[in-house]
């Protein structure tokens, strides 16, 4: 949550891209401000993605870096508190 956090309160922009990662490797989040007010997101989701049995899921999405960005973060805060109960 802390990584989405961080994207909401530089709504105005950074360099590069930001990435976050599970300790597991298996899922990963990537951001890039593009400088006029829009973020874009990408998420990988993978599970031995080379093996025979594997599989990966990839979604890319674009959030507007103000309060678009500040309303997914509530979103997810509420989602995964709903998951904690």
């Amino acid at each position: 949550m802390d990584f989405f956090q961080l994207l909401a309160d530089d709504w105005r922009g950074w360099g590069g891209e930001r990435s976050w990662r599970s300790l597991d490797a298996t899922m990963r989040i990537t951001a890039r401000h593009d400088g006029k007010g829009h973020v874009a997101l990408g998420g990988t989701l993978h599970r031995d993605s080379y093996s025979p049995g594997g599989w990966l899921a990839r979604v890319f999405i674009t959030v507007e870096a103000g309060e678009e960005m500040t309303s997914l973060v509530a979103d997810l805060r509420a989602h995964f508190e709903g998951l904690a109960r």
